[in-house]
């Protein structure tokens, strides 16, 4: 199972994208959510 298909997070992205509005975008928000949420997972499954 995928974390990020059952994790959810679609309110949350889109509040965040909503604040942003127009604001910079050097790092979009779903990727940076997605990347840091990769990293747990992957910290905590490691072996």
């Amino acid at each position: 199972m995928i974390v990020l298909d059952v994790l959810p997070d679609e309110q949350l992205m889109r509040t965040l994208e909503k604040q942003r509005r127009n604001g910079r975008n050097d790092y979009p928000i779903r990727s940076v959510w997605n990347s840091i949420i990769a990293g747990i997972v992957y910290l905590t499954f490691r072996s």
